[in-house]
This record gives structure tokens, C-alpha cells and sequence, in this order.
């Protein structure tokens, strides 16, 4: 009888290989099958959107987002210095590709130059379909070297027609106006003064408020928090569908280091029932420190307000690393998650390349796809660099110049 227990045991085990070879064969990779091992991120496109480091040039995209079938990066642009200010004066602006991230058209500008701020950098947008109305949420850097955030508004469902308008009360949030309520809260487990609330991204709304996620600095560690508003002037910070506290801090990262001082960018994607964020990880210091090894790691839990401590960390953690070391420190930059037009899930990431004379800190675009014998951490280096090269690739080396 043995013969046919091992026949019986193998048309079983076949049968289920089968099965679940048309359930995959039938859907897109989602994020669990990343988690389980079942897929990878491979590369897709490269883009450089302007070359060597010099005024004018474009990089950094802190938020990808896609609507109405197409893609939009919102990207930094360096303009000279200004009097007052210590350092290269920062805007932000967006481009946008109707075809997947293959080309980028014109540059827009969104936060027009303000006499009270040095910088306007590093953001989310969100359309509020409800309200036809776009909402655009940035860091900005007053003359006394503090971070606010600042909101700037557009009627219509096209983000690249017509003007951003800026909240004539800006900033709308004052640095660590929100950390010190925060870490008021009875089990906040701050350690120290935080401030510095920046890289924010408007998760979502939903009845009626808008939710936002930023981080936090106390001079060495990184924070993210998170807060809900109606109308970007009110903030609540304690409720039963936000954290008790610091949403993510070093506790969370201590197993992928040890010397993880914490989280600064982040982008949380909602998949298969998982909040996942895809947050930058440093070690040092979150102020990019030439030598410090800056990876991204991905968490992800069941709930919106899970607080640090309550995050599973993927197993292969950090999920992107870079070889190459920046002279400036943060080797990686503001990776994104983010669901393209049909389904499918893409990872942006700005990286230091081994070519900085002719492309600072271009951007490489990986898709999900179901790969099991692939290995999932996205290592950059010289050898993945030579691959990304051979990419379809959009180059923009214009040197953008403005008005004033």
C-alpha cells in the first residue's frame, strides 16, 4: 500500500503547486508575495532629470503619485542663493508622464519664491475629489534655519494647469508645534525635544479629515508621526485612529542596525489589507553625514495608528542599499512607493551614482514582479548601476532658470 500513499501524496502536492501556479498566473504581484518571498522588485526605468550639481538642477522627487492614468514626480529644483538665506534657495515643482514613467514633460512650477522662506522643498500632493481641489503640503525653511510646513492649493483636476496658490498663513505648521503635542501625550515616549516636522505625506482622507504623516528630528534621531485635519490649520493628535505617540522611531529599526537612529521619509501604501511603509533608515544622524550608511527598510501593519514597536519588519531588511558612498551623506533618497495605472506596484528612488560629474542623483524605477529565485533587496552599485544604464531611460540636462 505504500506505493500508493507516496502516488496519492504526490498528485496531491502537484495538484496544489497547479493551483497555485493559475491563481498567480491570474493577478499582479501584491506586496505580500514580496513579503513571502514570492516576488521581487526589478528594474524597470532610469531617469535623469538634470546632470552635474550645479543651480538649476532638478532631483530629490519626494512623492510620486498617479491619476487619471498618468504619473506625476514632484521634484526639487536648487536656485541660487538669496540675500538672507545661508544656503542654495529650494522650489518645488512637478512633471508628468503619460506613458508609465517612460517620458516627462515640462517642468511646473508649484511653490513659487516667497521673500519669508530660504526653501520650499520636499513634500506630498493630494487631490480632494470632492472638493476638485489639489493640496500640496512642503517643508519650508525660514531665514532662522527653522523647518515649518507650508500649504499651497489649486482648483481642478489637472495638476499642471494653472497656479498653485499659497496659504497667505503660511506656514500652517510652525516646527514642532505638532511634535510638542505629540510628545505630550501620555505614552509618547519622547526622549528628547523633537522639531523639524518635514517630509510630510497626505495618506488619505477620509471622513472628512486629512491624514498626514511627517518626521521629526531631536539633533541625532529620527521620527514619524502622524496627525489628522480638516483643513490643514486644526491638527488633531490624539484620537482613537491615530498612535498614542511616535508612530515609528530607532526602536523599530535597533534589529536591521544597531546603530539606526531611526525614520525620516516615508511612504506608506495601503495593500492587501497591510499599511507597508518604505521609510529611509539611517545610522549617525538623520542630517545626511558624509559616511553614514543611509538604507530604506520596509514595515507594515493591519492598523493606520500602529505606534513604534508595533511594526513587522520584512525579512530582508534593509529592502535598498547603496555601496556607493555620497560625499554628502544620504546615499538614498526619498524612495516611493506607489500603484501605477493598472495595478501594478512601482518603488522610485533617487540614488548617488558613480558617475556624479554627469548625473546627480538619478532615479530608478522598479516594478514588482513575481520572481521567487530572485533575491528581493535592491542592492545599488557599480554593477547595478552598469544594469539600470542599459534601461529605456528619459535624460533632461536642461539647466532650468527663473525669473527673479
Amino acid at each position: 500500500m505504500k506505493p500508493i500513499k507516496i502516488l496519492l501524496f504526490s498528485f496531491l502536492f502537484g495538484a496544489v503547486l497547479t493551483a497555485n501556479a493559475a491563481e498567480v498566473a491570474d493577478r499582479n504581484p501584491n506586496l505580500q508575495d514580496l513579503w513571502v518571498g514570492r516576488a521581487s522588485f526589478v528594474p524597470y526605468k532610469k531617469i535623469i532629470f538634470s546632470g552635474a550639481p550645479i543651480t538649476g538642477h532638478e532631483n530629490n522627487t519626494s512623492s510620486v503619485i498617479v491619476h487619471d492614468g498618468k504619473w506625476y514626480a514632484m521634484n526639487r529644483i536648487t536656485k541660487s542663493t538669496k540675500s538672507g538665506c545661508p544656503n542654495s534657495q529650494m522650489v518645488m515643482g512637478l512633471r508628468e508622464s503619460p506613458d508609465r514613467g517612460s517620458t516627462w514633460g515640462a517642468f511646473k512650477l508649484i511653490t513659487n519664491d516667497d521673500s519669508k522662506f530660504c526653501g520650499l522643498a520636499d513634500g506630498d500632493l493630494y487631490f480632494d475629489k470632492s472638493a476638485n481641489t489639489w493640496f500640496v503640503l512642503v517643508q519650508c525653511l525660514s531665514k532662522t534655519r527653522t523647518w515649518d510646513l507650508c500649504l499651497y492649493t489649486k482648483k481642478g483636476e489637472n495638476p499642471m494647469l494653472g497656479d498653485y496658490i499659497a496659504a497667505t498663513d503660511n506656514p500652517v505648521v510652525r516646527g514642532g508645534s505638532l511634535w510638542s503635542r505629540i510628545c505630550a501625550l501620555p505614552n509618547s515616549h519622547c526622549l528628547a525635544k523633537i522639531y523639524d516636522e518635514g517630509t510630510p505625506q497626505i495618506v488619505k482622507k477620509e471622513n472628512g479629515y486629512f491624514y498626514v504623516t511627517f518626521h521629526g528630528y531631536d539633533h541625532v534621531h529620527g521620527y514619524r508621526g502622524m496627525v489628522k485635519t480638516t483643513d490643514f490649520r486644526n491638527w488633531i493628535v490624539n484620537a482613537d485612529d491615530l498612535p498614542d505617540g511616535i508612530m515609528l522611531s530607532s526602536q523599530d529599526c535597533k534589529s536591521i542596525s544597531a546603530g539606526c537612529i531611526g525614520g525620516g521619509h516615508d511612504s506608506m501604501l495601503l495593500d492587501g489589507g497591510y499599511y507597508y511603509h518604505l521609510i529611509e533608515t539611517p545610522d549617525g544622524n538623520l542630517a545626511c553625514k558624509a559616511g553614514a550608511r543611509w538604507p530604506v527598510s520596509l514595515f507594515r501593519s493591519r492598523n493606520l495608528n500602529a505606534k513604534s514597536g508595533k511594526f513587522e519588519s520584512f525579512g530582508e531588511n534593509p529592502l535598498i542599499i547603496n555601496l556607493l558612498r555620497s560625499p554628502v551623506g544620504c546615499e538614498l533618497q526619498y524612495a516611493n512607493l506607489f500603484r501605477g495605472t493598472k495595478g501594478r506596484i512601482y518603488l522610485y528612488v533617487t540614488y548617488f551614482s558613480n558617475k556624479p560629474n554627469i548625473e546627480w542623483y538619478p532615479a530608478a524605477i522598479f516594478r514588482l514582479e513575481f520572481s521567487p529565485s530572485r533575491r528581493p533587496q535592491i542592492v545599488i552599485d557599480s554593477e547595478s548601476i552598469a544594469a539600470l544604464d542599459k534601461l529605456p531611460a528619459r535624460i533632461d540636462n536642461t539647466i532650468l532658470t527663473f525669473p527673479n
